[in-house]
């Protein structure tokens, strides 16, 4: 949870309780370490940061497939959030080499379909993001030549919704911070490291596109660059959510006007 600082300084609270920025990592791995299998029970961190706005992130287990017990338990915690929060806007991620014709039908149906099968997940609620997509392309320059080429390997690594439509797809290279990036508590420096890592890899991605695949024509060419536009995924990620607050306030509004009939 997210929200803005009533005063200079960054604060947090863990499972409700006060807790210093510098201990904070070492708390959540102990509470995390309580418990050797996954478990239902949620961590709620709150961080009260200058400038921040309010907001809810709410990060879902992966779903495992290495055991009955981890993919019953995992399934039924994600099925039951997004059940009891359809108006949510959730981020799909994987791996950008990560091909859905290759998950076990289960979890292609887990994914896909609708209840009570599957979440039932729409596209105006739903964007993929595939990661490390500079390993992604450096493997794909092995084995094809052009864009065009490319650009169908891009879309079959589409994840669909129920009617068989793909969902909005980006194939992203972002950050990974060293351990004692992490433990860093100057939030601006990781926040400036973190940018530095996404803009360079930024950078990577575009050279690979330009300089190890062919051209092809000019709507396919854009097409495929779009798959890799950090700024496109921030302002789908925006106007998607746009949609939905509007949407439920329009509902608001006319179950305000119901009762005042």
């Amino acid at each position: 949870m997210l929200k803005p600082s009533e005063t200079s300084n960054i604060t947090a609270r863990f499972q409700g309780k006060d807790i210093e920025l510098g201990d904070l990592h070492g708390v959540m791995k102990e509470e995390m370490s309580k418990t050797a299998t996954i478990s239902r029970e949620e961590l709620e961190l709150e961080m009260a940061i200058p400038g921040g706005v309010h907001a809810v992130f709410v990060d879902l287990p992966g779903i495992k497939d290495d055991s009955k017990e981890g993919a019953d338990l995992t399934r039924s915690v994600v099925r039951g959030y997004v059940r009891n929060n359809p108006n949510d806007l959730y981020v799909l991620v994987k791996k950008a080499n990560d091909d859905p014709a290759n998950w076990p039908w289960q979890l292609r149906d887990f994914i896909m379909m609708d209840p009570p099968r599957g979440l039932g997940l729409k596209g105006k609620q739903t964007i993929v993001v595939g990661t490390r997509a500079k390993e992604f392309l450096r493997n794909e320059k092995n084995d094809v030549k052009t864009q065009a080429e490319l650009l169908d390997h891009v879309n079959k690594r589409a994840v669909t919704d129920p009617n068989g439509n793909a969902l909005p797809l980006f194939l992203l290279e972002l950050f990974s911070l060293t351990i004692e990036e992490k433990e860093n508590l100057n939030f601006d420096q990781r926040k400036n490291r973190m940018q530095q890592q996404i803009m360079q890899g930024r950078l990577d991605v575009a050279e690979l596109l330009e300089h190890s695949f062919e051209p092809s024509d000019p709507t396919t060419g854009a097409e495929l660059f779009r798959h890799f536009d950090i700024d496109l995924f921030k302002q789908e990620l925006n106007t998607k959510f746009q949609r939905l607050l509007n949407e439920q306030l329009g509902h608001l509004e006319r179950r305000l006007l119901k009762k005042k009939i």
